[in-house]
C-alpha cells in the first residue's frame, strides 16, 4: 500500500498569521487487494477508503513578539547574569 500526502504553510502579516494547507492521499491510490484460493474457496477482497482528505489550518497568535525584541532580551539577561553582584 502506498500513498502521498503534500502539505503547504504560509505565514502573512509580520508571521502573526500563519495558514496550513494538508492533503492526504493525493493520487487516490490508497487500497489494497487480496485474493486467496484453495481447491475449495476463493476469497476475495479489494477495499478502498475514503482516505483523500484536505485539512485547512488558520492560526493567529495574539501576542506574538517580534524576534529582534526576544534577541535583544535575551542578550540583556545573559550580560545580567554575567555581572558580580555582592
Amino acid at each position: 500500500m502506498f500513498f502521498v500526502g503534500a502539505g503547504l504553510k504560509y505565514a502573512a502579516i509580520e508571521n502573526k498569521l500563519n495558514i496550513n494547507i494538508n492533503m492526504r492521499d493525493v493520487f487516490n491510490t490508497r487500497k489494497f487487494n487480496v485474493t486467496l484460493e484453495d481447491e475449495t474457496f476463493k476469497y476475495v477482497v479489494n477495499r478502498k477508503w475514503q482516505s483523500q482528505v484536505l485539512y485547512v489550518g488558520i492560526t493567529w497568535q495574539i501576542n506574538a513578539k517580534n524576534d529582534e525584541m526576544m534577541k535583544r532580551k535575551v542578550k540583556t539577561d545573559d550580560n545580567m547574569m554575567n555581572e558580580d553582584v555582592f
